[in-house]
Parts: structure tokens; sequence; C-alpha cells
């Protein structure tokens, strides 16, 4: 992937103009800045995974006919997730170049939209996962018992499409808007707090099996994808665009007194 992303733009020349060159001093520098960045940016993607993974270690408790039906279930949510990641990653650079440039209306309206098309999509998602619950399990194992607990759980995988897809589109708006740290802090308490302590008590102390994993994992989506929205309805556009803008010009005005 790195080479044939090399030559495409060795080939083409998109995205040369955003390289200036290599020079040290300036490479070191306001690596704290990129760092308060990038860390909760990760943890907003990470804890989420992370939490998925261990729901998968913890039905390995429950038997092998569990486990695969998980794999299963797992494989199809993250197929089902690529959708809304793509328009999250789309929106954050969408939403962070229209306040860059001082446009706060723009930036608004991006995510108007993104928020629309993670609501369509999630209910075509969620539509294909019910109409095919009986029959989609069949694809990954012949073994009926295994496809019955697969259309057992869809439901509930179903369910949640629209708050994951409302997740992690708004996620992605976060982002654009330098607030990764919000979400990140939000996911935490959500699936951490909440979602695997109710799942685990869900499936082995109610015996709920599968059913309670993904529950638990279902509300601490909600819970992601209500934090993040409500904190998205106080946003002030035009204020954010100013602060960005302002930013922007502080970061030209040292560039301009820079050696060459």
């Amino acid at each position: 992937m790195l080479l044939l992303l090399l030559g495409y733009i060795n080939v083409l020349g998109y995205g040369k103009e955003g390289w200036g060159g290599w020079q040290w001093e300036e490479c070191l520098k306001d690596w704290g800045i990129f760092l308060r960045l990038a860390i909760p940016g990760m943890l907003v993607v990470m804890s989420e995974w992370w939490a998925f993974e261990i729901a998968s270690l913890a039905s390995s408790y429950l038997g092998t006919l569990d486990l695969a039906a998980q794999s299963i279930v797992m494989t199809l949510s993250s197929c089902t997730y690529t959708i809304p990641y793509g328009l999250g990653v789309a929106v954050a650079n969408r939403v962070g170049n229209s306040l860059g440039e001082a446009n706060g209306q723009k930036a608004q309206h991006a995510t108007v939209i993104a928020l629309a098309f993670a609501v369509g999509l999630s209910a075509l998602n969620s539509v294909v996962l019910l109409l095919m619950r009986n029959s989609i399990g069949f694809l990954f194992s012949p073994d009926e018992q295994v496809v019955a607990l697969v259309a057992k759980v869809l439901p509930l995988l179903a369910f949640f499409q629209l708050a994951d897809s409302l997740a992690s589109v708004c996620g992605g708006i976060m982002r654009g808007l330098a607030r990764q740290q919000i979400s990140a802090n939000i996911n935490l308490v959500a699936f951490y707090c909440v979602a695997l302590p109710m799942g685990f008590y869900l499936t082995f102390v109610l015996h709920y099996g599968l059913s309670g994993l993904w529950g638990g994992l279902c509300i601490a989506l909600f819970l992601c994808a209500l934090g993040q929205s409500l904190n998205l309805y106080g946003v002030h556009w035009q204020y954010e665009a100013d602060k960005a803008h302002h930013r922007v010009r502080r970061e030209e005005e040292v560039l301009l007194y820079l050696p060459s």
C-alpha cells in the first residue's frame, strides 16, 4: 500500500504541492500541539475497537459455538462500520478546511449533510441485516447452530447501526473541530465504565450469552452518539471558524519571517 501510494504521487503528481522540503529545525518544532491532537484522536478509534476485541475474547468463555458466531457477527460489524468511518474521515477534512478558511456556515452545512448521510446509510445497513439475518451466516459457516445463533444476535447489530454511524461521523466532525479530547473521554467512559461491565454482567451473571455482550456494546454506542451529538449541538460555528482562521494567520505570520 505504501509503495503504491508513493508511486501514485510520483507518477500523477497529486499531493506534491503539500510537500515543501525537509528542514530538521522545523520538523522538530510544535510536537506538543500535534500530540495533543493525535493521541486523543487515536483513542477515539482504538477505545471502541479494543472494547469489541475484549468482548470477542470474553465470548470464548461461552464455548466454541458462541465464539464461531461472535467471529461472524464481528466480521459483519466491521464491514458495516467501514461506511460511516469513511464518511467520518471525509467530514473531518471538510469541516477542518472550512473552518481554516473562516467559513463557519460551510462547516455547519458539511456537518448537516454528513449526519443526514449517516442516518440514511445506517438505515440501509439495518434493513439489509434484518432481511438477511437468517441466511447471511451461511456465507461463513455451514453449521446451522452457528447460523441460528448469528440470526439471534443480528437484530442487536441492526439496532445499533444508527448509533454506530452517528458516533463515527460525529467523531469525524469533532476531529475537524479539534475536539478529539472530548470524544475520547466520552468513548472511554461509555465503553469501559458502562458497556463492558454491563455486558459481562448480562452475559456471565444473568446468562444472556452473546446477546448480553452485544447489548452492552449497543448501549455504549448510543451513549457515544448522544454525548457527541449534544456537544455538537452547542457549537457556535462562526466563532470556531474565527478561532481557526486566527491560528492560521498567526502561523502564516511566523512562517513569513523564517529564513529561506
